[in-house]
């Protein structure tokens, strides 16, 4: 018990640290010590007292601690050292970075950067619930765990320079927490950035996400996860996905944002990055060129591949966009059971895993003549019932046309056949410029086609209406078939 004029002071006793801890700075005290504590002869000294932490370090043959502790009546046994192994805990509350620094296995750090100062490869940063207005960067090989999502934040706010709130490093994993970022400065943010080959070998796990811009207009770039790193062969399957479980909500409410590029995730480089089970809110301005524009997830290069399985995605302009690709080219974004809220791509395309919805038109067993252009309907015709006037059909839901394909199956002569698509309001007047086109150079006795899937166009339910039109260069003669399959999603 360690005692001044006026107050008394408990020692804290930690045996697995052979130190005293004392809570207040004090002078002119009497210590005094169990009998039981270490032998005659043993050194105590006082060491590192300041004006909050000081202890008081010895060394004794005994470092148990039983027995009388004089004013304060029997104490009972000593329990075993709370040390972990491999194991390193932050506390906002009750955490000690020089303490901790000490003993990081047992006594808990203050804030996650000086945990992950120490940490090294296959160690866990345990964070409990809290505010840690920190950037981190996380060491190869470590994971770092939040307590919940709901209670345990990283978060900063009025940033001042670009920031990137967390880094991942390689085959790492942040999961359990809520990054929250903020600023009203011209900068550039991310809440997550992975650098490197991150994107393939590390994970985002039952996360949160919020970063908020309501700063001037500028050139910098708002995003959820951004990513610029690369990976090797990025169309090869992985079995991890890089973020699973997790909400990224992206807010930029001043419309007088017109030159920041917000996205919830964007994907800069040739790597793979997939997601599962992961809502994408992205808000901002709705302008639709240049950087005025709000996307939820964007990949700009033609040599990523970026895969949303099971998620939901909104951009207040485009809820996805890939870059512009040739047709037939590998398409740089996957699909899965994801429901994009505003069913619209921009005018490039994506692609799926499974086979979409289809709408099939076909002209059987006929000569296909060269004279007026021809309009074809859902379903089989001979080429004598197709109609010479555009006929136009709508749909009963909001929905995006992706992909077209034309097959012309063992024409007699050799001509070249063109399909156009075309969007109108207007059901029996065909537009001038059409969505998408194709042309194949129909080889007699032969089987011959030709795919577009670079291209996206949104149809609103019942004001909007698909119209097909059917030209040919010469008569084909007899044909066995041609289809056209349009994949609606």
């Amino acid at each position: 018990m360690l005692k001044n004029i006026k107050n008394t002071y408990k020692i804290l006793f930690f045996p697995f640290l052979n130190r005293f801890l004392i809570e207040h700075a004090f002078s002119n005290f009497t210590l005094v010590l169990p009998s039981q504590l270490g032998a005659p002869g043993d050194n105590i000294f006082l060491s590192s007292i300041s004006s909050n932490i000081g202890y008081l370090e010895f060394t004794s043959s005994n470092s148990g601690y039983t027995g009388n502790t004089g004013d304060t009546g029997a104490t009972g046994a000593t329990g075993p050292s709370t040390s972990f192994g491999n194991l390193l805990r932050v506390d906002s509350v009750y955490g000690n970075d020089s303490l901790g620094a000490l003993a990081p296995y047992s006594v808990p750090f203050k804030t996650i950067s000086n945990a992950l100062s120490i940490a090294s490869s296959g160690q866990t940063v345990q964070i409990l619930p809290g505010n840690y207005n920190e950037t981190i960067t996380i060491p190869s090989g470590v994971a770092v765990r939040g307590t919940n999502s709901q209670t345990t934040i990283i978060g900063l706010t009025g940033v001042t320079g670009n920031t990137n709130l967390v880094t991942m490093g390689t085959q790492t994993r942040l999961e359990d927490v809520t990054v929250t970022l903020q600023s009203a400065n011209d900068v550039t943010l991310a809440g997550i950035y992975f650098p490197g080959a991150t994107p393939t070998n590390s994970k985002i796990r039952t996360c949160v996400v919020n970063v908020n811009y309501d700063g001037p207009t500028g050139s910098n770039t708002i995003c959820g996860m951004l990513s610029n790193g690369t990976s090797t062969n990025p169309q090869s399957y992985a079995s991890s996905d890089t973020v699973r479980a997790t909400t990224i909500n992206v807010n930029v409410p001043n419309s007088g944002c017109t030159g920041c590029t917000i996205r919830g995730i964007y994907v800069q480089n040739a790597c793979r990055f997939t997601t599962r089970d992961t809502n994408v809110y992205t808000y901002g301005p709705t302008g639709t060129t240049g950087s005025n524009v709000t996307i939820g997830v964007e990949t700009t290069n033609t040599g990523s591949f970026v895969a949303l399985k099971t998620s939901s995605v909104y951009g207040s302009t485009y809820d996805i966009k890939q870059p512009a690709i040739t047709s037939g080219v590998n398409s740089t974004l996957q699909l899965s059971g994801t429901d994009l809220i505003n069913a619209n791509a921009n005018t490039n395309g994506f692609t799926v895993n499974t086979e979409p919805s289809h709408i099939f038109y076909s002209i059987v067993a006929s000569n296909f003549g060269n004279g007026s252009d021809h309009y074809l309907t859902p379903g089989s015709l001979i080429f004598a019932n197709t109609s010479t006037d555009p006929i136009g059909i709508n749909f009963a839901q909001k929905l995006l046309i992706f992909e077209a394909e034309l097959c012309v199956i063992h024409p007699a002569n050799t001509e070249t056949v063109t399909i156009n698509i075309y969007k109108t309001t207007t059901p029996m007047i065909a537009p001038s410029n059409p969505i998408c086109t194709m042309s194949v150079s129909a080889t007699a006795n032969q089987v011959s086609t030709v795919r577009a899937n670079n291209f996206t166009t949104t149809f609103n339910y019942q004001t909007d209406f698909l119209i097909v039109k059917f030209s040919a260069t010469g008569n084909l003669g007899s044909t066995h078939l041609l289809s056209v399959s349009i994949a609606t999603y």
